[in-house]
């Protein structure tokens, strides 16, 4: 009886086949046994596992009529001795069928005893023999394993495998293959029939050579390394043009047409002929030349890796695999002692981004507000950048909250932690496993050893144990600096009156006082730079202004006649020379000595000035002193505001050209310099 018909006899109309007939189309067995052998909850019946049994080792179910009882022996396809017996078993609680199965699982007997899913056999009478029922606690994985182990037991009667781990050079080795139907119109798969299934000889020895007696946490990977290395060279011929979905994929999880399909990529690859394949074979890939499969040297690991980055991840790979595969060439870098500097190459680019924006973070008062605010964006770009508060100035922005990030930083606190902790966590040593998401097992000799790659990442070696010390993005508190933004950013916007209104919340209390001092210290920065920039707007061109003096001094002297020129006396109001080198040693008077002739109360000023400006101090109308003394209103005010413009730094007088008024806004700060002498005056 075939397994077709099989599935329609009589006896079995209780049993679901629809899952097993909808997989039996020509090429899709594998995704049945893809499914089966996946570590999952995913549990089988008897059509689902001579399908696997079939696929997997080209084993076809043997019918046997034991009595009106139909059973199916699965035999070894070399020495034809038993390895497992399907039936179903009448429940008398339930009233109906079971489905069961006797499998040979000879010294390993003992260590199966203790699973939950395990019986006794139930027609097999030898204590080689185990069973286990489809449908209860067995999964289909397990159900799956149980195969394997049968097939490995047998194996090992028939040959012994020696592995020899010394250098070789790759050879091609010819397998025999279906040609008629490989390459068929619409044959949906390589094999062109199910019934060609041919396993080469090299992965059936192979297979011999897993080890399942190993239950050490790193069997799997042991046993990886074991066939690896032993089909280092193995190359083959057939499609690939299938997806494999397993985590930390091995040989073992293969079956013959994925192995068969890998080794043909592999070998291709190698050749330089790139092309995709399922994503889980990739990964494999990684982890071969990470144990050495395929290459000469540690450095040579490097390359390859490197090359298969260039020529395959970056284009086929994504984020993921990028990721993956630079961490892998850094772990790996580190553990074979290249140094700081090689593996710091292979650090992924989100790890040098959190790397440059932790150090500029925690040491802010050595950066610029912009390198602060940056920094900050890494976390909440979003609302840094939108905010009026930056966007109407930049500088603003950048200043506020890098100063805001600043005092935060310096604020002391009862907590054992530090503002710095709160957001980021502590940069603790922690255990490092490194190339743990790779299958990878190699001996090494532990030396102990330091690698730093930057001063906030770095790896230790002690008595063979391996620690980091770095931060780890899995305990940044992004909230703590969302509350950081959102509080100051609604106390500023309401304060320096820019659009939009932020809602208050009550767990923000805590930064608004932060903030408001941070603002505070920024408004009084701002007036401060404004009455600098003032008085730097209020210069007084010296030269310029003897130049006025000159024209002034001729203009009036135009305007005199005779008589007051015969009868005029030198006055101390006539602008001459003198008193225009006076005025411009006194604009110079920073350089001169204290040896000055100009008392403290007079600046400088001649009595006739001293007496205009008392006169504005009084209120009077200073429009008659300036006739009489027959004196330009512009050139006094000139000369007053020059005498008290380094102590005020305004202008204190205007003049209209006719006459001269004092400023009131400096009308208290002139009287209290010109105090002494009013006072002697009255």
């Amino acid at each position: 009886m075939t397994v077709s018909e099989y599935i329609e006899h009589p006896s079995l109309k209780r049993v679901s086949c629809v899952y097993f007939v909808s997989f039996m189309n020509d090429g899709d067995v594998g995704i049945l046994v893809q499914r089966i052998s996946s570590r999952s909850g995913v549990q089988v019946d008897i059509a689902q596992f001579l399908a696997y049994a079939q696929e997997m080792y080209g084993i076809e179910a043997e019918p046997k009529l034991i009595g009106a009882q139909h059973q199916w022996v699965l035999c070894h396809p070399d020495t034809g001795a038993w390895l497992a017996l399907l039936l179903q078993q009448w429940d008398e609680a339930t009233g109906e069928y079971r489905e069961c199965m006797d499998v040979k699982c000879g010294t390993l007997t003992p260590l199966l005893a203790a699973k939950p899913y395990i019986t006794s056999a139930v027609r097999m009478r030898s204590s080689q023999w185990v069973g286990v029922f489809f449908g209860d606690d067995a999964s289909a994985y397990e159900v799956s394993r149980l195969l394997d182990m049968a097939m490995e037991l047998e194996d090992r009667k028939t040959a012994t495998f020696i592995l020899d781990e010394k250098p070789h050079t790759p050879q091609y080795e010819d397998s025999a293959l279906p040609f008629a139907r490989l390459n068929a119109p619409n044959s949906g798969h390589v094999w062109g029939s199910r019934h060609q299934l041919q396993m080469p000889e090299k992965i059936r020895d192979m297979m011999q050579l897993y080890d399942f007696a190993d239950t050490s946490p790193a069997a799997k990977a042991k046993n990886f390394v074991r066939q690896g290395r032993f089909m280092a060279a193995y190359e083959d011929r057939t499609s690939w043009d299938f997806d494999v979905s397993k985590r930390y994929t091995t040989y073992h999880d293969l079956n013959l047409r994925e192995l068969r399909g890998y080794f043909s990529w592999r070998a291709a690859l190698r050749r330089g002929s790139v092309s995709p394949v399922s994503r889980s074979l990739a990964y494999m890939y990684i982890s071969e030349l990470l144990c050495g499969i395929g290459a000469n040297s540690p450095k040579d690991v490097l390359r390859q890796l490197g090359h298969f980055e260039k020529n395959y991840v970056t284009t086929w790979g994504g984020s993921a695999m990028l990721n993956f595969i630079r961490t892998c060439q850094k772990d790996y870098a580190i553990l074979h002692g290249f140094g700081a500097e090689v593996a710091k190459k292979y650090l992924t680019d989100k790890q040098t981004y959190y790397d440059g924006v932790l150090s500029v973070l925690k040491n802010a008062a050595s950066y610029a507000d912009k390198d602060v605010f940056q920094a900050l964006c890494a976390f909440e770009e979003e609302r840094l950048w939108s905010t009026p508060v930056f966007k109407e100035d930049h500088q603003r922005g950048e200043y506020l909250f890098a100063q805001l990030w600043r005092r935060l930083l310096a604020q002391e606190s009862e907590e054992s932690e530090s503002f710095f902790e709160k957001c980021f966590g502590r940069q603790e040593t922690r255990v490092w496993h490194p190339l743990r998401e790779a299958v990878y097992w190699e001996e090494l000799e532990a030396t102990d050893t330091d690698v730093v790659l930057h001063p906030l990442r770095s790896y230790h070696l002690r008595s063979g144990r391996w620690s980091a010390r770095e931060y780890d993005p899995e305990e940044f508190h992004r909230d703590v600096i969302e509350q950081m933004v959102h509080g100051a950013d609604r106390i500023w916007r309401k304060q320096l009156k820019v659009r939009g209104r932020l809602q208050e919340r009550s767990y923000e209390a805590w930064v608004e006082p932060h903030a408001q001092a941070v603002l505070d210290e920024y408004v009084a920065q701002q007036r401060r730079a404004e009455e600098e920039a003032r008085r730097e707007s209020v210069k007084i061109d010296f030269t310029e202004l003897d130049t006025i003096r000159h024209d002034a001094h001729v203009t009036q002297e135009s305007l005199l006649t005779q008589e007051e020129r015969d009868g005029a006396e030198p006055s101390e109001s006539t602008v001459s020379t003198e008193s225009i080198q006076s005025d411009r040693a006194q604009g110079a008077r920073a350089e001169e000595t204290e040896e000055t002739q100009n008392t403290p109360d007079t600046y400088g000023l001649d009595d006739q000035t001293l007496h205009i400006l008392d006169a504005l101090l009084a209120g009077d109308d200073v429009r008659g002193q300036l006739e009489q003394m027959h004196a330009m209103a512009s050139l006094v005010a000139e000369q007053i505001n020059e005498a008290f413009f380094e102590e005020i730094g305004d202008m204190v007088v205007d003049s209209d050209g006719q006459t001269i008024t004092l400023v009131e806004d400096y009308r208290d700060d002139v009287r209290e310099r010109r105090g002494e002498k009013i006072g002697r005056n009255d």
